[in-house]
């Protein structure tokens, strides 16, 4: 670097061009034989053009006076300055963090040398230890063998040297080889019984648990001072004294002197010396008779009739009631395959003792089983009542209340009695059998729309035609009555043909029905006002062909469209409807809205559904406000709660 600039620095063409022609040659000399002094230096250093400022933000503050500057350099120059602050300390930050995972990293693969090697020391001390024990405990157990092999083989030797000499020394010999075995013998014995002991120790500890565990531990039961017998548990004498007291159903039960049960944990038969057995465990039924014995009642031995467990008489004639029983399934019987008729109750006899006042005659019994249980029921109409409202207020379905009632949703005035609940018999009888039938499949209607024609307008330009099914149900009566139909089987015979609609407007009619049952779609028909529901139903009264809704507060509220459609009448009547609006939605369906405080619509709008038609009112012959709606098929006026309410 020489005065402030680079070697390989390019300086300007025109950098010297005001010097005079001899300036470099003195220059020259001047390097080759002395420095320059300070004056001469300055001014060479003044001849240089001005070097470049470097980039970054030291170029852009160490500017040369007299240059300019923009006003946002000096906020760029801060900027640029806290950005490389928070650059470097991320970038210091960042080095620590790699550093100290790094560094962890390798004390834990260093930790986890050492436990591996730890648990390898460990696991191979392990492997010595048991090798050692098993060597011992084989040394051990062969030790006698070895000292016996060694004692033959000298044993043979000695007798083979007192066979050479003579005399009496091989009898010594063998007696005392004798002595040697006999002894090893046993302590061969003894080392096997010391391991064979333990052994034999835990299989009869083992043994003996579970033979105590599978006893049949009973409880002794004692009562009024009297051994019953015994129980399994508790429970049994509970049920078997409720089913006790259960049985004294005509007289006042005498309580025993001493009535708290004792009882005793144990697995022996006392009176027979014996540990206990099955046959030695007493039922609910046998218990049930001893500790009625107890009671101080007159008893009998007699059949006890229970019916859904709850005793209800008993006779002496058993046999006679159990015909009397197998007669009313009789009655039922068709002969047809696959059928069952059983009782819906459950019924049980039960021979024990009973007290006398309970045991009835046959007759009796009969009588009271082939009677009703609960009669009919019936509801009151009151003013206001809907046939809705009077299935939720006795607990019941409006399917439930219009089969037992099926012209209710025709006619319905106050007074009336409405059957709400059949009469239910003693003793129900169901039947259950399978039924096969054929059954028509319903033709689906396509529509097409044609936008040359208006809404409401319809065609047909193909017949449906329905099909035909084979079904095999399971049907399940009770008293004759169908209560259940269960499908088991479907086959088709003959395969529906769809019709095709051609209706008018823009878009297809989504209360034309969906199918040839004349099914709507959920949700087909809006509810026709802000709120409310039916206070008057259709026929509520004589004449009176469409439904009522109304509400506190309802006066002035908007009446909507229920449906799409076009509006065909708009209109006032002094003694009928008042002001109403009849809307025409294709298809032969039309409704009315009437009683209205105003109308908001002009004959030949057509109108969404949910549009507003005007405000309800009390127009015509009318005592309240409310909101006359009707729902009329083909001209006749229907039902409109099935539609409104789905």
């Amino acid at each position: 670097m020489a005065n402030g600039r680079k070697k390989d620095e390019k300086q300007p063409a025109d950098a010297f061009d005001h010097l005079p022609e001899d300036m470099p040659g003195q220059m020259e000399e001047l390097g080759q034989d002395e420095k320059p002094n300070a004056d001469r230096q300055a001014a060479f250093e003044e001849l240089q053009p001005a070097e470049k400022p470097p980039s970054g933000n030291k170029g852009l503050q160490d500017l040369p006076e007299g240059s300019s500057r923009k006003p946002g350099d000096t906020l760029k120059i801060k900027y640029f300055r806290v950005a490389n602050a928070v650059y470097d300390y991320i970038y210091y930050v960042g080095l620590q963090l790699l550093r100290s995972i790094f560094k962890k990293r390798r004390k834990f693969k260093s930790q986890f040398a050492v436990w591996i090697k730890g648990f390898r020391r460990g696991f191979i001390g392990l492997g010595r230890r048991l090798r050692h024990i098993i060597w011992h405990w084989w040394y051990e157990l062969t030790k006698p063998f070895r000292e016996m092999r060694t004692r033959r083989k000298e044993f043979q030797r000695q007798l083979k040297t007192a066979k050479q000499r003579g005399g009496g020394m091989r009898a010594s010999l063998w007696m005392g080889m004798l002595g040697f075995w006999i002894s090893r013998l046993f302590r061969i014995l003894c080392t096997l019984f010391n391991y064979a002991a333990p052994i034999a120790a835990i299989v009869f500890l083992v043994a003996c648990i579970r033979f105590f565990t599978s006893l049949p531990l009973a409880l002794k039961v004692t009562y009024n001072g009297t051994e019953l017998g015994y129980i399994t548990d508790e429970s049994v004498f509970n049920q078997a004294e409720n089913e006790m007291k259960g049985r004294i159903i005509n007289e006042v039960y005498i309580r025993p002197a001493d009535i708290v049960p004792e009882f005793q944990l144990t697995p022996w038969n006392e009176e027979e010396g014996r540990l206990l057995n099955e046959d030695d465990i007493l039922s609910v039924d046998d218990l049930t008779n001893l500790l009625i014995m107890t009671s101080g009642n007159e008893l009998e031995e007699a059949d006890g009739l229970y019916i859904q467990n709850r005793f209800v008489s008993a006779v002496t004639d058993g046999e006679g009631l159990l015909d009397y029983l197998d007669g009313m399934l009789k009655e039922y019987e068709t002969g047809e395959e696959n059928e069952v008729i059983q009782f819906v109750k459950k019924i049980q006899l039960k021979t024990g003792l009973y007290p006398l006042s309970s045991v009835e005659p046959l007759a009796d019994v009969i009588e009271k089983i082939s009677g009703e249980e609960r009669g009919e029921q019936y509801y009151t109409v009151i003013e206001g009542d809907t046939p809705i409202r009077i299935a939720a207020k006795n607990g019941i379905t409006f399917d439930e209340l219009k089969s037992m009632n099926p012209e209710v949703d025709v006619s319905l005035f106050p007074g009336d009695q409405l059957l709400i609940s059949r009469s239910v018999p003693y003793l129900g009888i169901q039947v259950t059998k399978q039924e096969e039938y054929e059954e028509e499949i319903p033709y689906q209607i396509e529509q097409q729309t044609n936008p040359n024609e208006d809404i409401g307008w319809t065609q047909t330009l193909r017949q449906g035609e329905e099909g035909i099914r084979r079904v095999v149900a399971e049907v399940v009566m009770i008293d004759g009555i169908e209560v259940e139909r269960n499908i088991v089987e479907r086959e088709v015979i003959k395969q529906p043909v769809t019709q095709i609609l051609e209706v008018g407007g823009n878009q297809p009619l989504q209360f034309i029905p969906t199918d040839s049952t004349g099914s709507l779609p959920s949700g087909t028909w809006g509810w026709p006002a802000a709120g409310g529901s039916i206070t008057t139903p259709w026929m509520g009264y004589y004449g009176h062909t469409g439904s009522d809704i109304s509400w506190s507060g309802c006066y002035g509220t908007p009446v909507y469209a229920s449906q799409a459609g076009t509006v065909v009448v708009t209109r006032y009547s002094t003694w009928g409807y008042g002001y109403y609006v009849i809307l025409d939605h294709g298809g032969g369906y039309q409704t009315l809205y009437a009683h209205m405080s105003r109308i908001d619509v002009v004959p030949g709008q057509q109108v969404a559904q949910g549009e507003q038609l005007g405000l309800i009112g009390r127009t015509g012959n009318t005592t309240g406000p409310h909101l006359h709606f009707e729902i009329r098929v083909n001209g006749v006026p229907t039902n409109a709660a099935p539609y409104l309410y789905g």
